[in-house]
């Protein structure tokens, strides 16, 4: 019996044991397909939220992840560029970007700005943004982001403000920046001809705050298209939608673009924010009205942008920049005086007028062409007797035309970058007399009583054996006549009627 009780035992063991071995499999299967369902339902869900993503704004690269590069690697560096997505992608911070649309046409420019502005300042997150391939190749190899949105085929040719060529380079920039904010970067576009004075993004973004969609620095009373603050927003990308429509079906350029699609829109509850003129300044007031001439003049305290506009021209805005240390694109050599000979003058100061201080220029630049010295330029005279810059006069655009590399800004000797090379430069004071006196120590006088003004023969016997850097004219009213080469005075006066051309400040006019 006992025997019997322990075979039955065993047997329900046994019958037990598959029991639960069944539930196990079941419960596991079943497990097993919950989970299958459950990552089947997270992957639609994380798809979605991909989706969902791609309309919102984009995670940047924090700038600490991104590659060091040097010019030698530029094939590599220039892969980031290959599409506008990846370019914005690879440059943006905290999901901002600067912009800046130039073409090849003012190269020197940009480098200046990339010098002066962004690099000085430690600005990283901006895109140089082109029409000319060839500038971008040349940004590359030099580790500086640019991408080539668009092919133009005058992107090497200077445009005159206000002409159509002009107008449909500046649009180009309204397509960027409807692109950019469609893809969910906030955007300070800037020109190139500006100069910071310290990093502008955050306090535009302070001013800006999150209501905000729109900041501009102020052109008198408009806002500036080529210095504005974009977030991207709905309200936003309507504005430049506008804009687009108005740049594709009429003739007007961006700024007008801008300001008719603000208007428009901000009855419709679009914010923008017009920048403080204290700290963000158009070419008019800070260079114009504020009466900034020279570097180191009625220095700007609350400055932290200046547009270098409301002047006409290339030439007109490097001649202004470069007088008020602004300018340091040197691959020209500009900012050198090795290997170079100089002469300086200065505007008499009892003969005060325009008409005196160009004919005191034409002599100086004589003067220099005998002896191969580049001329210094003085201070010029303005109404009420104040000195002002040769731009209140004359057209720079013609004088660079003809005598480009035979003059030197006012402000040259004074200019940070030559502190040390100046000082180790040799002078030397000449002055024209009417009477015979003993020249003093450092001085240099010669007596045109007897026979006027001296001719290229005359002057050269006087001076052609002086090896200072600079000959310092005392004053200039009576010292040349003329070349004694006819035709090289020919030549010479043929110059002076084409590059010494009177002008306004605004270089309207020539």
């Amino acid at each position: 019996m006992a025997r019997v009780r322990q075979i039955v035992a065993i047997v329900l063991l046994f019958f037990n044991a598959v029991v639960w071995l069944k539930l196990g499999i079941t419960s596991q299967k079943q497990c097993v397909e919950i989970d299958a369902v459950q990552e089947d339902h997270l992957e639609a869900q994380g798809s979605s939220m991909l989706k969902a993503s791609s309309t919102k704004k984009k995670e940047s690269r924090p700038a600490s992840t991104k590659p060091a590069t040097t010019p030698s690697q530029a094939g590599t560096y220039k892969d980031h560029f290959s599409t506008y997505a990846s370019s914005l992608e690879y440059i943006s911070q905290n999901n901002a970007v600067f912009l800046i649309y130039v073409d090849l046409a003012v190269r020197r420019t940009a480098i200046n700005f990339h010098m002066t502005s962004l690099e000085r300042h430690g600005i990283s997150n901006y895109l140089f943004v082109t029409s000319s391939n060839t500038l971008c190749v040349e940004f590359w190899g030099k580790s500086i982001p640019c991408h080539v949105y668009v092919e133009e085929k005058n992107s090497n040719k200077l445009s005159s403000y206000g002409s159509k060529d002009f107008i449909k380079k500046m649009n180009i920039r309204t397509y960027m920046i409807l692109e950019t904010l469609r893809s969910g970067y906030d955007i300070l576009h800037t020109d190139a001809d500006m100069y910071y004075y310290g990093n502008p993004l955050p306090r535009v973004k302070q001013i800006c705050n999150k209501k905000c969609s729109l900041a501009a620095l102020i052109d008198w009373k408009t806002l500036n298209a080529g210095f504005v603050y974009v977030r991207s927003t709905n309200e936003s990308i309507k504005v430049y939608e506008i804009m687009k429509h108005i740049a594709d079906t009429t003739g007007k350029n961006d700024q007008v673009a801008l300001n008719t699609a603000v208007n428009q829109r901000s009855k419709s509850g679009l914010h923008y924010e017009k920048l403080p003129k204290s700290e963000f300044k158009c070419g008019k007031f800070f260079y114009e009205l504020e009466r900034r001439n020279f570097g180191g003049e009625n220095p700007c305290k609350t400055c932290l942008v200046v547009h270098n506009n409301f002047i006409v021209g290339m030439a007109a805005k490097e001649y202004r920049a470069k007088e008020m240390f602004q300018w340091e694109f040197n691959e020209d050599k500009y900012f050198s005086v090795e290997g170079h000979k100089f002469l300086s003058y200065m505007n008499s100061e009892t003969d005060a007028s325009w008409t005196s201080d160009k004919q005191r220029l034409r002599i100086a630049f004589a003067i220099g062409q005998v002896f191969n010295r580049t001329v210094i330029l003085p201070k010029f005279h303005c109404p009420n007797n104040r000195p002002c810059s040769l731009l209140y006069h004359m057209s720079i655009m013609k004088l660079d035309q003809h005598f480009g590399t035979k003059y030197k800004v006012s402000t040259f000797l004074r200019n940070p970058l030559l502190v040390d090379a100046v000082k180790s430069m040799t002078s030397i004071e000449v002055s024209f007399v009417s009477n015979t006196t003993k020249t003093a120590p450092g001085k240099l006088e010669f007596n045109i009583g007897a026979n006027g003004s001296p001719d290229s023969k005359t002057i050269f016997e006087w001076l052609g054996n002086r090896d200072e850097d600079i000959l310092v004219f005392k004053d200039l009213k009576n010292g040349f006549s003329k070349f004694v080469d006819s035709a090289e005075n020919d030549s010479f006066n043929q110059k002076c009627k084409e590059g010494l051309v009177d002008s306004v400040y605004q270089q309207t006019q020539s």
